[in-house]
């Protein structure tokens, strides 16, 4: 180690630095080879020559500090002494030329001594200064080479300038923001380069921080690239060091967010009904808004600042209610409650109550955002309609009871109309078959004593009376049609309508009526209530077609609505529509007997079938084009005509 700093001294100009000890016996060595040199060289020049000696003591004085060449000078005069100064051998010299000789060699040796110290300790100090600055330097290097690597990796785009402005260094990030190459522009004038930027904020910031030699930072909107820049400029010895970015993307969003608070800023200012205002974390009010000031009654300037507290009504305080509303919004996230609170009055309120901590990124509380909401009016609406709940269920309990009675007593009216009807269609049935018997026994036994007039007074009296037949079994269909259980199955309504259409067909072969009947029609309902219905619908259109040349009976279905739509439609003698409340009523006839005979319990019954499996049925017609009876065994809201 001590080898390689002697190495590193020499070629630094300076003498090694030999260790005490060492050094000292170096010293010693160098005095004997000096006294050897003199003694093999005096004969020759004539008697001792100090040279040698002295030379010793210089590199001692020079390698080894002072003590060494003073070491070196005391050994040298004691060797001349003893070796070179008469008598040989001895310390005491007696010639007078020697002792001089002597003091002037101890002289010019202690001299020497003390100008090589000198000047070893001269050297020490400039070989330090010459390592230290080389130290220097080379840290100088290091700091330029990690400058540049920092600014080639930085994501930031710099350049420099010297003081006229000549680029000076680029790094990658610049030259993409640019748009230039490095090697384009070194060496060459920024506002010559880049003549947009002249008279700008940018060569008027630039400049100022050059002449003022103070930072600067600042944004501004670059036309050229159509982008804002950030830019922090610093000036240097040299001239300025630029760092800039593009901040567009940032400028946008706090734009963005400035007018997002704008507008909520003025929502939250513009909402009336309700009142926002904000809490620290101690409950004290930060902010208020028209619909607070409007509620409460206090302004803003009143209000900022106090506890909110001061809403509570009186007896809530001891309890420390509103800070236990605080507490339980830090821990569940939210707080929601009605309850009374107080306006700057002294009037009371009903108010409806949320409370919601506000957390900064960090995860610590910033406070509270508070809304309160006047629900008096509402709260008084709930408790008028409570109270009408209950008189409504109170009436509607009493309608049941009456309802219940009601309905016990119709349904043993029913009984005992149906009892009645039943009996009296049983009890006219036997005079119906005398009048009609006796009629015929008269005019079998009579018959050759009768008059024509009288057979026709006969005839038309059992005519009356097979239509009072009718009538009875019509009206005891009727009865039973109300009394039947009603049994849901699946129905062929296109082979129970060609059935009936047979049935009708085989009374009347000579009418040619063209029938057409939609294929493969499918219900679920009561297949016999249903065969009534079309032997009512289909005989109807059978009979009131009796006067058309061409008649046609259609059977039809459409869906509508999820539910399927029936039709029987005919090309006959049709109705009058302004007749038609009158159409499914019993007894109801719309053309004359002479011309159509019938009971008038069809539609009726039709109706009452209708009814039972919870369908409508209604009719559409014009007079002398005939007539279309729509109906749905499932309930269905009609379009038009009459249910």
């Amino acid at each position: 180690m001590r080898l390689g700093n002697m190495q590193r001294l020499s070629r630094s100009g300076a003498p090694p630095q030999l260790p005490g000890l060492f050094g000292f016996m170096v010293s010693v060595g160098a005095t004997m080879v000096g006294l050897l040199l003199t003694g093999l060289l005096a004969p020759l020049l004539g008697g001792p020559f100090f040279l040698f000696a002295l030379a010793a003591v210089a590199l001692s004085a020079l390698y080894c500090g002072l003590g060494a060449g003073l070491l070196a000078t005391l050994l040298a005069g004691g060797g001349f002494c003893f070796f070179f100064f008469p008598p040989i051998g001895s310390f005491h010299v007696q010639d007078t030329r020697d002792v001089l000789r002597l003091v002037i060699f101890l002289g010019v040796s202690a001299l020497m001594s003390g100008v090589g110290s000198s000047l070893r300790q001269s050297l020490m100090r400039t070989r330090t200064r010459l390592a230290e600055r080389e130290r220097m330097d080379q840290e100088l290097r290091n700091a330029h080479e990690r400058t540049a690597e920092l600014l080639e990796s930085t994501s930031d785009a710099f350049f420099s300038v010297d003081r006229r402005f000549h680029f000076t260094y680029l790094n990658p990030p610049a030259e993409r923001v640019l748009g230039r190459k490095r090697e384009a522009l070194m060496g060459r004038s920024l506002w010559a380069e880049f003549p947009e930027v002249v008279g700008s904020s940018f060569q008027q910031e630039y400049q100022r921080a050059m002449d003022m030699g103070r930072p600067t930072q600042f944004v501004e909107f670059y036309a050229p690239l159509q982008a804002w820049l950030e830019v922090r400029a610093f000036p240097t010895r040299n001239g300025l060091s630029v760092f800039f970015r593009d901040v567009s993307t940032r400028r946008a969003a706090e734009e963005a967010l400035r007018e997002s608070e704008e507008r909520f800023r003025l929502l939250v200012e513009g909402v009336r009904d309700y009142a926002l205002f904000a809490l620290d974390p101690e409950g004290r009010i930060t902010s208020w808004n028209t619909g607070a000031e409007r509620l409460n009654g206090w302004k803003a300037e009143e209000i900022i600042g106090q506890h909110f507290s001061r809403f509570y009504p009186p007896e809530e305080l001891p309890s420390d209610k509103p800070m236990r509303e605080l507490r339980t919004a830090v821990e569940m996230g939210r707080y929601e409650e009605e309850g009374y609170r107080v306006r700057k009055d002294g009037t009371r309120f009903w108010a409806n109550v949320v409370i919601t901590p506000l957390w900064d990124a960090a995860g610590s509380l910033r406070g509270f955002a508070k809304v309160t909401r006047d629900v008096t009016v509402r709260r008084a609406t709930e408790q008028a309609l409570r109270e009408s709940e209950q008189r409504y269920r109170l009436l509607a309990s009493e309608l049941d009871q009456r309802v219940r009675e009601r309905t016990a007593q119709l349904a043993e009216t029913n009984r005992e109309l149906e009892s009645f009807s039943y009996s009296v269609s049983h009890d006219l049935r036997a005079p119906l078959r005398g009048i009609d018997g006796f009629c015929e026994a008269v005019e079998e036994d009579e018959e050759s004593t009768l008059s024509p007039a009288a057979r026709g007074y006969l005839a038309r009296v059992r005519r009356a009376s097979a239509r009072m037949g009718q009538l009875i079994d019509d009206l005891l269909r009727l009865s039973r049609l109300s009394r039947l259980e009603l049994r849901r199955e699946p129905v062929d309504l296109t082979a129970l309508a060609h059935a009936v259409v047979a049935e009708l067909a085989a009374r009347g072969p000579e009418r040619g009526v063209e029938v057409r009947i939609q294929p493969d029609l499918r219900l679920d309902a009561d297949p016999r209530l249903v065969r009534v219905l079309l032997e009512n619908l289909l005989g109807n259109a059978w009979k009131f077609t009796q006067r058309v040349e061409r008649p046609r009976i259609e059977l039809s279905a459409t869906p509508r609505e999820g539910r399927t739509l029936y039709c029987v439609r005919d090309n006959g003698v049709g109705f009058d529509m302004k007749y038609a409340d009158k159409l499914f009523g019993p007894f109801q006839r719309l053309h004359e007997a002479r011309d159509f005979p019938g009971t008038g319990i069809g539609l009726a019954t039709v109706q009452r079938v209708v009814h039972r499996h919870g369908g409508q049925i209604w009719a559409e017609s014009v007079p002398g084009q005939g007539a279309a009876f729509f109906f749905s065994l499932e309930p269905l809201a009609p379009e038009g005509g009459f249910v």
